[in-house]
């Protein structure tokens, strides 16, 4: 459902936003490691995903999700949000 909803809110999307469809790992005929060598094929930065039964809890981590990061990527830190800013 939430897929639904964030395909209809980037439709069209943003040329610097890349959609990706719902891959389910554990009903694949191959490896989703495709996905990953695809992500360093266009110079990705990596590739995000989360367990399909996980729920979305604002503000609290979860080992529910994972990234892939391309070696040399930016480093996360770079990322961290600013209090300051209220974000």
């Amino acid at each position: 459902e939430r897929k639904a909803l964030l395909a209809a809110l980037l439709h069209p999307a943003p040329p610097n936003v890349l959609y990706a469809r719902h891959i389910d790992a554990t009903t694949a005929d191959a490896p989703v490691s495709w996905l990953y060598e695809h992500a360093l094929g266009l110079k990705l930065e990596g590739v995000v995903g989360k367990l399909a039964q996980s729920k979305y809890r604002p503000g609290v981590r979860t080992t529910d999700w994972f990234r892939l990061k391309r070696p040399g990527a930016v480093p996360p830190e770079r990322f961290h949000r600013k209090k300051e800013l209220g974000i």
